[in-house]
């Protein structure tokens, strides 16, 4: 009966996932890394192991090829371990290493992981092989191509240096996009992802669990890209690989606005480079500097394209000038005319919003959102933070941050990547 309700669990989480992603998929085909992943998904097989249970998704063009129905299929192969199995159908290139015998010192990113992957199977035990057409019909063009491996690892326990408990994990990996000999790119599979959960009915697997995972899904790939960390690592380890590098990009940010020489040019120069421009919203479909509004009337430092659609506009001010005068406590004149230029944007769309949809190209503005960037935290005396946290609390479509607070945000999202692994029922 527990296993019944895990299977039903899964195909419950796979339905809903699917409908979240075929509402979102289309924000991914605005750049060629990440287009291969854009198409609505179709099939999706549930496959039962002995150890893990693997959710397989097509989308609707290799379903069709394929001559495959729609819908949502479950198999039981719990003959296999989860090794055996993803190495047959992935010619040996997908592998979960054994749990270590030696104890372990230190760092667990340093445990050596190659020497403990299975051997390989022989080639006539390969199984319902999932290489994608491409890949095939470039083997045939150029002869050996390179194809990426995958050691793929749950979430363990360690007590004492040894592993002592498997944990409840998803881990969600990209098909490995090649790179052929001629530059094009083909998908090494013919599945876009795929979702390995270990003790899949004690994880959280809720609506607005899943929608949250689509919607993280979808955003890891921009990040990716955008933070230009290796495509390897980002197809076979995703959250963890983002998650890793952003905290390296905060620091080299801080250290700018420590510079007792930093200006705001110089900010918005580090902020608008395609690596960094991430941190003014993590989470985005699109981020475009000083993107022109009413012909060169108003020009945004930063223009967001929400994930739903809705727009966000952002002004970023000096990091060294204070928000409050010292001697008054009143708000500083840059402060204030931070203030009443996002005021006048959002005022201009508000009453020209079909003019802006056409002329700018702003399709599917409604309701903008503004937000300013400016200060330090540590540069508020206690009065100018009360009228700081006043002033925050008295505009509903207005944010205010301080180049801290832009930091802490921006390092905790990296923490929540982390844990995306993890959704353990509490």
């Amino acid at each position: 009966m527990k296993q019944e309700n895990s299977h039903k669990k899964l195909v419950d989480y796979v339905k809903l996932y699917v409908k979240f992603y075929n509402q979102s998929c289309v924000d991914l085909k605005s750049h060629p890394s990440t287009s291969f992943y854009a198409e609505p998904l179709s099939t999706i097989c549930i496959f039962i192991t002995s150890e893990a249970s693997v959710v397989l998704y097509l989308h609707e063009r290799e379903t069709n090829l394929a001559g495959l129905k729609s819908g949502v299929f479950v198999f039981s192969k719990e003959e296999y371990g989860l090794s055996k199995f993803l190495q047959k159908i992935t010619y040996n290139h997908i592998k979960i290493p054994s749990p270590p015998t030696e104890r372990i010192k230190g760092d667990l990113s340093n445990i050596d992981t190659a020497s403990r992957l299975p051997d390989d199977l022989p080639l006539d035990e390969m199984e319902g092989v999932t290489f994608s057409q491409e890949v095939k019909d470039a083997t045939m063009k150029f002869g050996n191509i390179t194809l990426q491996g995958m050691a793929i690892s749950p979430l363990s326990n360690y007590k004492q240096g040894r592993i002592v408990e498997i944990l409840p994990t998803r881990n969600h990996i990209f098909s490995p996009l090649v790179e052929l000999p001629d530059g094009t790119h083909i998908k090494q599979y013919y599945w876009p992802f795929v979702d390995i959960f270990w003790l899949p009915e004690k994880l959280n697997l809720n609506e607005e669990t899943i929608k949250s995972l689509v919607e993280s899904d979808l955003n890891i790939l921009r990040l990716g890209n955008e933070l230009k960390v290796s495509t390897p690592d980002l197809h076979e380890n995703p959250y963890e690989t983002v998650a890793n590098k952003i905290p390296k990009v905060c620091d080299e940010f801080e250290l700018l606005l420590n510079d007792p020489k930093i200006d705001e040019p110089q900010v918005q120069k580090f902020l608008e480079s395609d690596a960094h421009k991430f941190m003014v919203s993590p989470l985005h479909g699109e981020i475009f500097p000083r993107l022109h509004i009413a012909g060169l009337k108003y020009i945004p430092d930063f223009t967001v394209l929400r994930t739903d659609g809705e727009y966000h506009f952002i002004e970023i001010e000096d990091p060294k000038k204070l928000l409050y005068q010292s001697r008054n406590h009143e708000p500083s004149a840059h402060f204030t005319h931070a203030i009443s230029q996002i005021k006048d944007w959002l005022r201009y769309i508000d009453e020209n919003r079909d003019t802006v949809r056409k002329e700018d190209n702003l399709k599917t503005i409604y309701h903008p959102t503004g937000e300013i960037i400016a200060g330090r935290s540590d540069q508020m005396s206690a009065e100018a933070k009360r009228r700081w946290e006043y002033e925050k609390s008295q505009h509903r479509n207005i944010t205010y941050r301080t180049y801290d607070d832009l930091l802490k945000d921006v390092r905790a999202y990296a923490e929540t990547l982390k844990k995306l692994r993890s959704l353990e029922e509490q």
